[in-house]
């Protein structure tokens, strides 16, 4: 789950609830892009009843009239459990002025339906909760490859890794697959997230040739590659042949993964 700042306004008079909900129905141009919008966008009231579902969620949600769920509490009884309760859980934070970005699924006609939605409160001068929106959008399609990702990793012989590039001290380890972790036979990987890469516990002429190899990434931005002896947690030798190569760089261009 993302957390972000609340959405506070102290110094910028917001249209109240009925006049926003007003602007939406009897202006046609707000109207046209809100409905025509791939984002389901939905508003609630201070005592977190929804007022208003936009297009994309109606129509996903096959609702036949959207204005019966009006002045309700929203994820209804139909939707699973796990949906309502992580709903309204992060509905409640905003009414105290949180604002959270959560997933969550619905289904419909057998087919899961996953969202990604951010809740946002906005509160008036005064510090009084006006409104509470949330902006759905539609990640199905991203969940299920992120799950064949998923998959490949725990089932690919290759072991793959995530190294951040600390400029100027070095490189951090921030996954390795599953492979890796059972031809080393290390245990809780996840303790060394985070930590120096290569790892303390590789012998000293593969860190040295890791870290080589790694730092002639950087410099000349081109992939490369490097065979280094490993030793499992039983002693038994095990030859690694590794290919680096740059996965991210941020907006200076500079190498990040």
């Amino acid at each position: 789950m993302e957390i972000e700042n609340s959405r506070k306004f102290p110094e910028t008079k917001l249209l109240s609830l009925d006049a926003m909900l007003r602007s939406i129905n009897e202006d046609s141009s707000v109207n046209s892009l809100i409905q025509s919008s791939p984002v389901c966008h939905k508003i609630f009231n201070p005592e977190l009843q929804l007022q208003f579902m936009s297009n994309a969620g109606v129509t996903a949600l096959q609702i036949e009239n959207i204005e019966d769920f009006y002045g309700h509490t929203f994820p209804t009884a139909s939707a699973p459990k796990s949906t309502r309760d992580i709903f309204n859980e992060h509905l409640h934070r905003a009414s105290k002025g949180e604002t959270n970005t959560i997933e969550y699924s619905f289904e419909v006609d057998g087919n899961v339906i996953w969202y990604r939605t951010t809740i946002s409160p906005f509160f008036d001068t005064d510090g009084s909760l006006l409104y509470i929106t949330a902006e759905s959008l539609d990640v199905t399609n991203v969940r299920e490859i992120e799950e064949r990702n998923r998959t490949l990793l725990e089932t690919s012989p290759i072991c793959l890794k995530d190294i951040h590039y600390n400029e100027g001290s070095g490189y951090t380890l921030m996954f390795m697959s599953s492979a890796g972790v059972e031809q080393l036979g290390i245990k809780n990987i996840e303790e060394n997230y985070g930590a120096p890469y290569p790892l303390d516990c590789f012998p000293d002429k593969a860190r040295t040739d890791i870290t080589e190899a790694l730092d002639r990434l950087v410099l000349t931005g081109e992939s490369t590659q490097v065979e280094s002896e490993l030793f499992d947690t039983h002693g038994n030798s095990v030859w690694f042949l590794s290919t680096f190569f740059i996965q991210r760089r941020n907006e200076a261009g500079e190498v990040v993964y």
